[in-house]
């Protein structure tokens, strides 16, 4: 609260709706009429140290660290901010704290570190406030006065994502900052997003061994089955990803002798392969 306290008096006789034009009875009393003054004003001043001049003038600093240098996707790993707000000028009043966090990432809550007593109140981020934590951090947060506290988040694989996440960030007050004091009210922390995945490829041909002479087999041009033409085999493969980080997309390529050095036909497919799980 940087203005005063304003309070007005005013003072007034409650006058009957209709002017009695009777002649007054000089038995009964005199009726009361106001004086010239008929209302008072009073203004009480908030104390707050802003000097002589009664202006203060605040000088907010912010420094923000990460838990880590890069975020490895996948990993659960929570994501840690810690932040530390400060004011090396005057009196700060309703001074705030504001993080818009990009898509990907999850809010957790807010866990206070050192306040020297100043509350800290954060409201969760939302749609309808464009995705944005705020923090109240003191009303005022006096001359030398700080807040430390974390922000944890948690990482999530999501579609759209950037290469990167970009934690904007600033602080702000009601009684404004000297101009040239505002270049450490607001920051971009940027941390690149590490992709890593282990996809690993399992098969099995069942029967296991596969014995094939042709003499006991029809030619292909006298075969009326596939049973004539030679044994069948079937390929099972199983593919994993065993992370930590997600694939969003992935082909598989199948390659096998479908001919002999000769020319002939030697393994074709019967159908198209069965698949299950996420293929398409």
């Amino acid at each position: 609260k940087l203005t005063s306290l304003d309070a007005e008096m005013r003072m007034s006789l409650d006058e009957e709706r209709y002017e009695d034009t009777r002649p007054r009875d000089p038995k009964l009393p005199l009726r009361p009429i106001l004086g010239s003054t008929t209302s008072r004003k009073d203004s009480l001043s908030i104390r707050k140290n802003c000097g002589p001049d009664n202006v203060c003038i605040p000088d907010l600093q912010m420094n923000v660290t990460s838990n880590v240098q890069k975020y490895l996707l996948g990993s659960g790993k929570r994501l840690q901010l810690d932040v530390l707000v400060q004011n090396m000028g005057e009196d700060a009043f309703e001074s705030t704290y504001n993080l818009k966090l990009p898509a990907g990432i999850d809010y957790i809550k807010v866990e206070k570190i050192e306040t020297m007593g100043v509350p800290v109140q954060c409201s969760a981020p939302k749609q309808s406030n464009n995705n944005t934590l705020r923090c109240d951090i003191g009303n005022p947060l006096q001359k030398n006065g700080l807040v430390k506290f974390k922000v944890l988040l948690q990482p999530v694989t999501s579609h759209g994502m950037k290469p990167i996440y970009e934690f904007e960030m600033d602080v702000n007050t009601t009684n404004p900052e000297n101009p040239f004091t505002t270049e450490d009210n607001s920051y971009t922390l940027r941390l690149p997003i590490w992709i890593e995945t282990d996809l690993r490829v399992d098969g099995e041909s069942k029967p296991k061994d596969l014995y094939y002479n042709p003499d006991n087999y029809t030619s292909e041009t006298n075969a009326t089955t596939e049973g004539e033409f030679g044994p069948a085999m079937t390929h099972n493969y199983t593919i994993r990803n065993q992370g930590p980080s997600d694939v969003i997309e992935a082909e598989a390529f199948l390659v096998w002798p479908a001919q002999t050095l000769a020319g002939n036909e030697l393994l074709y497919l019967l159908e198209q392969p069965e698949t299950s799980g996420p293929i398409a």
